[in-house]
């Protein structure tokens, strides 16, 4: 198979569609239906390189996966991002994948963030953010120390909630 001029092994994208679909927590069966194949062992001649899908099923995994056609079909410069703007993302700010699609599900959740503004920017906006992650860290630490007394943990959570809300609340 070729894609952008480039020739497009089939065992690594057969690898990439297995493990983005039991990344979605889809079954075989799920996952046939979804993309709209009717035999089980396509997927499978798709899973082990035997056969390449056509065009319009990679459209729909893209559509499925959430995911630009060059991470689906294992682009180089695609390394572990979904999509370019990922890409671009990871670069200037090192977070995960994972990291960019939760940010992106919480910007869509008017209940949590307000109709009125952008609170998730306000948020990430606010100078003592830093000052708060920094104590989640040490919070962390502290969480990893044996023999720690239950109430000192309970009073460092209870400062962060604290912490947190008085960020929030501005």
């Amino acid at each position: 198979m070729k894609y952008n001029n480039t020739e497009i092994d089939s065992a690594k994208v057969g690898r990439r569609i297995e493990e983005l679909r039991l990344e979605s927590n889809l079954s075989v069966e799920n996952f046939c239906t979804e993309i709209g194949i009717s035999s089980r062992s396509t997927y499978y001649n798709w899973v082990k390189g035997k056969s390449e899908p056509e065009p319009h099923y990679l459209y729909v995994m893209c559509n499925l996966f959430d995911c630009d056609m060059g991470y689906l079909l294992c682009e180089p410069e695609y390394t572990d991002k979904r999509s370019r703007r990922n890409t671009d993302i990871y670069n200037v700010t090192g977070l995960s994948d994972r990291a960019i699609q939760n940010i992106k599900k919480l910007r869509g959740q008017k209940n949590l963030f307000g109709e009125r503004d952008n609170r998730l920017n306000l948020l990430l906006e606010n100078k003592d953010i830093i000052h708060l992650i920094e104590d989640i860290e040490h919070y962390v630490q502290l969480k990893n120390q044996k023999n720690l007394d239950e109430n000192t943990l309970n009073a460092e959570a209870y400062s962060l909630y604290r912490k947190f809300m008085n960020i929030i609340d501005t």
